[in-house]
């Protein structure tokens, strides 16, 4: 597995609020189009969710892993939100 892959996916399943927002981020995202977008257990993980992967949820266990790329996932998390935002008309 890719690092980044790693420390981006420990970011997002120790974290609802940035998973929510990449979530989010994939809105009108035209790469992501006719993806599977079932991300419950990402955003709002259940019981079992949460049982299946206690380690691999728990900040403080993976937080050297995450902060590996987390600022690279926040900023591209930014270019997407700013992207959002750009009128999209001609002038």
């Amino acid at each position: 597995m890719d690092e980044v892959v790693a420390s981006w996916a420990a970011a997002l399943l120790t974290c609802s609020t940035l998973a929510s927002e990449a979530v989010a981020a994939l809105a009108d995202c035209e790469q992501a189009a006719g993806s599977p977008r079932e991300f419950r257990r990402l955003t709002e993980p259940d019981t079992h969710d949460w049982q299946a992967a206690p380690l691999m949820r728990h900040p403080d266990l993976v937080a050297c892993v995450v902060e590996l790329h987390r600022p690279q996932l926040l900023e591209r998390l930014r270019l997407l939100r700013s992207d959002d935002q750009t009128p999209t008309s001609a002038a």
